[in-house]
């Protein structure tokens, strides 16, 4: 090999480690690593079953299985729009980059789903690619619904066969350039989807290793409750808060002032089961998520989250000031620090008052 072409090699096989430590660092570690104990995989975890429907519904049919995992995945709150038919679509999200809007997922032939076969549901579910090669944007949360098992995606794609078609175009999404190339989505993918499966941690019960499914999986909690970078995408699995679209999703983790750290399994039971409790009452996107999808949950799916959720190590990462602030504002009811922030720079309390939505206590983000 001559001189040149070693210095070629040796550049090539930097470029390839340095790459690869980028990516390492950009995703950080997985969403259970914070547990510490032995990981298996979920089919060799021998205390309970993690996966798909509770026990309770082991048996139903596979329709009745599909309709509540489609419950637990928020399915109806994100592709129903207000006053419209259920899974029809069109419901429109704000983000900095452009509004993103949900699609059709009826069986409608010619304006839904309804021309899917199976695999090409699973493909979109998993990978973020519809029939064609379509590139998804991650705001159908595929990064979470890559963790769901084989058997779920079955079930869910049974039951929504069985909706009701609704012949309805949807508005096309309203994104800047280059968030609307769709070819961007590969580098996105290489740098921030990680399709690896959840396992289980041996150490700990099924309850804690059915709600890390639940929260990390179909439930998608860190889609709003995790900080996201310039993309969109998240920082880290940690669920230390966010803003999203005007409102505060809160902090999940073991703190006790911004997260749940004075909550008890109860009262996580509670909250998520009827949007109200002791410490915090749903309202805005989040009371919908408890409607449409917490509240169908069974007793003990809600005591599995719960169970995983405090155990979550306090965040301690946020700034206290906008911590602080943000718990304020929430209690007065003025929304968000960012929104708050950049009013006090305006110095004008009509500036303030345009650019918040008014949040309640407990007003947190659509999971």
């Amino acid at each position: 090999m001559s001189g040149k072409m070693r210095i070629l090699t040796s550049l090539v096989v930097i470029a390839i480690v340095v790459a690869a430590l980028g990516v390492w660092i950009i995703r950080g570690p997985g969403p259970l690593d914070f547990a510490g104990g032995t990981k298996v995989a979920l089919a060799d975890y021998r205390a309970g079953k993690p996966t798909g429907v509770p026990a309770k519904l082991e048996k139903a049919s596979l329709v009745e299985r599909g309709e509540y995992l489609a419950k637990a995945a928020d399915c109806m709150v994100c592709h129903t729009k207000p006053g419209e038919k259920e899974y029809s679509g069109g419901l429109g999200f704000k983000l900095p980059f452009g509004t993103l809007y949900s699609t059709n997922i009826t069986p409608d032939k010619d304006t839904g789903i309804g021309n899917y076969s199976a695999e090409d549901f699973k493909k979109a579910m998993t990978k973020g690619v519809a029939p064609g090669g379509k590139r998804l944007y991650p705001g159908m949360p595929y990064p979470y619904y890559a963790h769901l098992d084989d058997r779920s995606l079955t079930d869910m794609w049974n039951y929504l066969r069985t909706v009701k078609p609704v012949k309805k175009n949807v508005t096309v999404n309203q994104l800047r350039f280059p968030y609307n190339l769709r070819i961007g989505m590969l580098g996105w993918n290489a740098l921030f989807y990680d399709p690896k499966p959840i396992v289980a941690d041996a150490a700990k019960s099924n309850d804690w290793n059915r709600g890390a499914y639940l929260v990390n999986g179909p439930a998608h909690c860190g889609a709003c409750h995790a900080p996201k970078n310039m993309f969109g995408a998240d920082k880290s699995p940690a669920l230390t808060g966010t803003t999203l679209q005007g409102w505060f999703a809160s902090d999940l983790t073991g703190d006790r002032n911004a997260g749940l750290g004075a909550w008890s399994v109860a009262d996580i039971v509670e909250y998520l089961g009827t949007g109200r409790g002791s410490h915090s009452l749903a309202s805005g996107p989040m009371a919908e998520v408890v409607e449409n999808s917490t509240s169908q949950m069974t007793q003990a799916d809600l005591k599995a989250i719960a169970v995983y959720l405090k155990d979550l190590p306090p965040s301690r990462g946020r700034r206290f000031r906008e911590r602080f602030i943000s718990r304020a504002l929430a209690i007065i009811g003025y929304g968000t620090f960012q929104g708050w922030k950049r009013s006090s720079r305006r110095r004008r309390w009509a500036s303030m008052t345009s650019s918040l939505r008014f949040a309640p206590v407990g007003a947190e983000l659509r999971r």
